[in-house]
């Protein structure tokens, strides 16, 4: 089997006297999809800003396709990668094509032949070309998502991240846009890396699952097998339980300062 597509073994990360993650390890095939779940502040955001070289871990290692990103010149960043933000992370100052084609535009690409593929990749999303001339001010929350997810596809990418892509949606619209990002995922043959709460997202678009907590992994596995873990944090964040092992562990941490 050939050496998975991301991997993490070992990473910690601290901040200041937080420690953030605790020694992650942490892997996914190329051409399949890994969900990252659990509650907020367990390192989640941390791990995905480990990987694409937005924070530098204290120990451990990451791997890309078998190569330690530390002894790789450039890193991450030679990797071609996109990501959908949470809020769609959009430019205001810019229309929406030139958002969608902004690696492009600092690319070989000219203007014409940029603009060509934002429209593409819209359409592909289910916008029309009328869209690539508006501002991101006069979209939707549905819209600015899958425009969104129009730039983070714009360069036929081997590896993309999704962070927190059904936030703010309605049940609808969070549905429509997982079904297109496993369609997309499915249909590009790429790898994906996804943050999130929102459990219909994991079930849509993962192959596999990670739940962190307080930095470490919890569990890993097959996404079929959520719901039989045997293990009764996973089983209380998958079911939205107010009483369990995360809440009592909550509840043993110090008042914030």
């Amino acid at each position: 089997m050939p050496p998975p597509a991301i991997q993490m073994t070992g990473v910690e990360k601290s901040f200041g006297a937080n420690r953030v993650l605790r020694g992650v390890n942490l892997s996914v095939q190329r051409g399949r999809s890994l969900a990252i779940i659990g509650g907020s502040g367990t390192g989640k955001s941390v791990a995905v800003k480990c990987i694409i070289g937005l924070v530098e871990p204290d120990a451990g290692s990451i791997f890309l396709d078998g190569k330690d990103l530390s002894r790789t010149k450039g890193g991450f960043g030679s990797a071609n990668y996109g990501m959908l933000f949470q809020g769609g992370a959009l430019f205001d100052s810019m229309p929406v094509w030139q958002n969608v084609a902004f690696r492009l535009l600092r690319g070989s690409r000219g203007k014409e032949a940029a603009l060509q593929i934002a429209i593409e990749k819209l359409a592909r999303v289910g916008l029309s070309a009328d869209v690539a001339h508006l501002y991101p001010s006069e979209l939707s929350g549905g819209m600015l998502k899958r425009a969104g997810l129009a730039r983070a596809i714009a360069t036929d990418p081997e590896i993309i991240f999704f962070d927190e892509p059904t936030t703010g949606l309605d049940p609808i619209m969070a549905s429509v846009i997982n079904e297109l990002i496993r369609g997309v995922v499915d249909e590009m043959g790429v790898t994906a890396v996804t943050i999130t709460h929102d459990m219909a997202s994991v079930r849509t678009i993962a192959h596999e699952v990670v739940m962190l907590n307080r930095g470490i992994v919890e569990w890993a596995g097959n996404v079929d097998d959520l719901g039989q873990s045997g293990n009764s944090a996973v089983e209380q964040f998958v079911n939205g339980n107010a009483e369990g092992p995360l809440t009592a562990a909550a509840s043993r941490l110090p008042p914030a300062t």
